[in-house]
């Protein structure tokens, strides 16, 4: 497993330190110079074809290549946008933290993004933004998260109790069905049928298809019209009407009966801006924010489950050792929140994963709103700040054998030896994933169960490590196992 791994996701970073510049911080920035990088044509132009045709084609790859070349802080052009990539912790630090009020998202990106979820605490900046966050955090605080993992051990039981009589199932397509069940119902709490609305199948598509789109469409500054005929604009606009009639349909009935339910979008009703004006949201900003977790949450982390399978299951004592740790804390019984802390070398193995494949393997890209610095070095208003999580996970600097699939780097014993800021899987600074709480308590609630309930025996070509760069990495190849129930417990009855 090893080899296929240096094979299909690169070579790592080499070692190499950024020539920091000495410099003041009140330096005027035009006096500093550009960071390093590769040879441009011209002003106009920008990188060479051959540059600009590799970036486009295959970005991780390319933006790899260049940390070993150039450090941790290069640029280039791409025609007439500077492009700067930061790889090293401190200076991602200093760019999205200490100097955040030099920066906004990049609007090209947002205006993507907008199309589907609209103005929510993804794409919204300033004021509108710290008030979104303070609302949306009352549903993701700590008193929650028992009754969203109920709801993730009761939709997790259900889900897989057909897989026993199946015999053999696939479970990269499983963990995406899996968790749009799981982000259906703890976001709402409504099956889309039961409204009028979509089928489940019919929203996952949706929402698969919308997030494929914006993905394609996000890393280019320029984007056809929306009143083209396009394929492309149908497939967004087909995508965003599904979410409509589902979102609007379950505000609604929440609306109506607002203190009986407990789900994400019950609570966000609920909630108010008590720092602020003491207002909650409007049915617009509720209808975005949820249409934001739902692809976020249902995305993100059934890539992750699914590059677990394919790990894990390429190691038979990392597999035992798993088994054997969820029996030892389980017993013969379900588990539940309070098992988590438990679960270390689960929790260990999870982190691993979201190492090598980062649920954000890039951050949304930054632009600065003047001419700044960085490491000393001269960042001009208006370009295109690129980091990968990708990248500096991979730096032999921070983690030793990058491409080595080791979980016990997150022991209790080494995981204080990562250099702070070298691990951010769900982001950096003040926009880090609002989520990432409730899915470090899923992710090993998931696996845990499916790892008592079942013995998993993989088939020829589980281990294909081919990747499909969407919102997130996620598997291009199936992960195909034969499925064996061992564990006692009768299957939980839907709710």
């Amino acid at each position: 497993m090893s080899v296929v791994l240096e094979r299909t996701l690169g070579e790592a970073a080499r070692p190499t330190r950024l020539a920091r510049q000495v410099v003041s911080d009140k330096t005027p920035p035009e006096k500093l110079p550009h960071p390093p990088g590769p040879k441009n044509i011209n002003q106009w132009i920008g990188l060479t074809w051959r540059h600009a045709a590799e970036f486009w084609l295959s970005p991780l790859r390319y933006i790899t290549k260049l940390g070993h070349r150039y450090g941790d802080l290069c640029s280039f052009m791409l025609f007439t946008q500077r492009a700067y990539v930061v790889n090293s912790p401190e200076l991602i630090h200093e760019y999205l933290v200490r100097r955040r009020d030099d920066y906004i998202r990049a609007p090209w990106e947002m205006r993507v993004l907008r199309q589907l979820v609209g103005n929510g605490i993804l794409t919204s900046e300033g004021d509108l933004w710290t008030r979104q966050r303070r609302i949306i955090q009352q549903a993701f605080r700590g008193a929650l998260l028992p009754r969203y993992s109920e709801v993730t051990l009761t939709t997790t039981q259900v889900r897989v109790g057909a897989w026993e009589s199946a015999g053999e199932v696939d479970l990269v397509n499983e963990m995406a069905a899996l968790m749009m069940d799981i982000s259906i119902r703890t976001t709402t709490g409504i099956n889309p049928e039961v409204i009028g609305g979509p089928s489940p199948e019919q929203l996952s598509d949706a929402i698969i298809e919308g997030a494929d789109q914006m993905s394609r469409e996000m890393g280019i500054p320029i984007t056809p019209p929306k009143w083209l005929p396009l394929p492309s604009s149908r497939r967004k606009r087909r995508a965003i009407e599904a979410i409509d009639a589902y979102v609007h349909r379950a505000i609604e009935i929440r609306r109506a009966d607002p203190d009986t339910y407990h789900d994400l979008l019950a609570v966000l009703l609920r909630a108010v801006d008590e720092e602020g004006d003491g207002k909650g949201m409007s049915d617009r900003q509720a209808r975005d924010e949820t249409a934001t977790i739902l692809i976020a949450s249902a995305h993100s982390m059934s890539s992750t489950l699914g590059w677990f399978w394919k790990l894990v299951l390429g190691r038979p004592e990392l597999y035992d050792r798993l088994t054997e740790e969820v029996d030892r804390v389980l017993g013969d019984r379900e588990p539940t929140f309070a098992d988590v802390p438990k679960l270390e070398c689960l929790t260990q193995t999870l982190k691993e994963t979201m190492r090598l494949f980062p649920p954000a393997y890039v951050l949304f890209a930054r632009m600065p709103i003047r001419d700044t610095q960085l490491g000393g070095y001269r960042v001009c208003r208006g370009g295109w700040m690129i980091t990968m999580p990708w990248v500096t996970h991979r730096d032999p600097r921070f983690f030793p054998e990058p491409m080595k699939f080791d979980p016990d780097r997150f022991s209790p014993e080494r995981e204080g030896d990562i250099p702070k800021g070298a691990y951010f899987p769900f982001g950096h600074g003040p926009r880090v994933c609002i989520g990432q709480q409730l899915a470090m308590v899923q992710l090993p609630l998931i696996t845990a169960t499916l790892l008592q309930r079942f013995r998993f025996e993989p088939q020829p070509g589980f281990d294909d490590m081919t990747t499909h760069r969407e919102l997130a990495v996620r598997p291009a190849t199936p992960c195909p196992v034969k499925v064996t129930r061992r564990d006692p417990l009768p299957p939980r009855k839907p709710r």
